[in-house]
């Protein structure tokens, strides 16, 4: 067995003593610190990106414009560079991409697949030997409703994740949604992000979640709530042009809320980043816990239909991040002030990716014989005693 030590998340809250890991799954929760443990710190289920569009992580420029302008289909500068793009350059951003998420701690995420087919191929591709899980959620590459293309994306995506009601005739989104129900995959929809959109249509495509709803109405996130749709929502994303979410409002309502960071060609896909925006955002607006915003990140790892996604149960696979900062009254709070190079170990199933000994803040960085500093990170793969 091997362990962990520190503030470790459970499902009752967090405990100061350590959590044992054996052939991949959790063994213990224990209240006694390790001998000889393979990292201390701040112990948390792997964070859950739970919004990305990883597809345009290649595109490299100043961004000026509206959110339809950017991103909007079928001619949104987004889409205009995806059709003149290379597999290889979208296949690079995607992996470096990938790459970021795990080294800030980030062990699965749910993506928005652009262009078809050959999207997820490629988003499959980027996440090779990597040991992110991710959840792809396909379209049909052009903005019409093929049932042929439908049923080969079903057989190889994870599910359905289209624009916006507004860029297609209803009828055809209906088709998208019964038949990715019909073939047990989850459907998902952004709505309400540039203006407020029909709530009643919107969840009567029975949606495994709906995406930001800055512009949603009260009555609107109530009806989330009382239909248990959980909303993933995006901040930094939604600040760029200008607006926010509501988070003291959704919490409010009883509305679930997952936390994604969006488009890579406009957010770096760091869950730490997205944490901390999320809750200053947040006060702003009313009262919200760290512990809330926390939740957010974690939720949607085990699935949408989990009874409990808030922490470590024994029996759960081994699928954390470890963050090195010192551990308060208060380790939610402590999250909130962790930065991706506070990351010091990331255990995913098979894979592990550990920072090397942390360099002291009042040394400067040591030289090797190459001239490249000490303390760089290093991917290493599990190992047995």
């Amino acid at each position: 067995m091997e362990s962990v030590n520190g503030s470790v998340l459970s499902v009752k809250g967090f405990i100061d003593g350590s959590i044992g890991i054996e052939d991949g799954v959790v063994v213990e929760l224990s209240k006694k610190k390790a001998a000889d443990p393979a990292a201390t710190g701040i112990v948390l289920p792997a964070f859950c990106n739970a919004h990305t569009h990883l597809g345009d992580a290649f595109i490299r420029m100043k961004l000026e414009g509206t959110v339809e302008q950017l991103f909007g289909p079928p001619s949104g500068l987004k889409h205009r560079m995806l059709a003149k793009a290379t597999e290889k350059e979208v296949v690079s951003g995607i992996e470096g991409a990938i790459k970021t998420m795990v080294h800030g701690g980030t062990g699965s995420f749910w993506d928005f697949r652009e262009t078809g087919i050959d999207g997820a191929r490629m988003l499959f591709k980027g996440c090779l030997g990597i040991g992110i899980e991710p959840v792809c959620m396909g379209r049909p590459k052009a903005m019409e409703y093929s049932k042929e293309e439908v049923a080969a994306l079903l057989r190889i995506c994870d599910g359905l994740g289209i624009s916006s009601m507004r860029d297609w005739p209803y009828s055809e989104v209906q088709k998208l949604s019964l038949d990715a129900r019909r073939a047990g995959k989850a459907f998902a929809i952004h709505c309400s992000e540039v203006n407020r959109e029909d709530i009643d249509k919107a969840l009567d495509l029975k949606p495994a979640f709906l995406v930001h709803m800055i512009y949603a109405s009260e009555s609107d996130l109530q009806r989330c709530a009382d239909s248990s749709t959980p909303i993933a929502i995006c901040p930094r994303s939604n600040a760029f042009f200008g607006k926010l979410p509501n988070i003291p409002m959704m919490l409010s309502k009883g509305v679930t809320l997952m936390l994604g960071t969006d488009n890579a060609m406009l957010n770096t896909p760091s869950m730490l980043r997205e944490i901390d925006f999320a809750f200053r955002a947040a006060k702003l607006q009313g009262d919200v816990s760290p512990a809330d915003i926390v939740r957010m990140a974690i939720r949607g790892r085990k699935g949408l239909s989990a009874p409990d996604n808030s922490g470590f149960r024994i029996g759960d696979r081994a699928r954390l991040a470890v963050l090195d900062v010192p551990a308060g009254k208060d380790p939610y709070s402590d999250v909130l002030r962790a930065t991706d190079a506070d990351v010091a170990l990331v255990w995913l199933g098979e894979e592990r990716w550990q920072r090397q000994e942390k360099e002291s803040r009042r040394e400067k960085p040591r030289k090797s014989e190459s001239g490249r500093p000490r303390g760089s990170h290093r991917n290493t793969r599990r190992r047995r005693r």
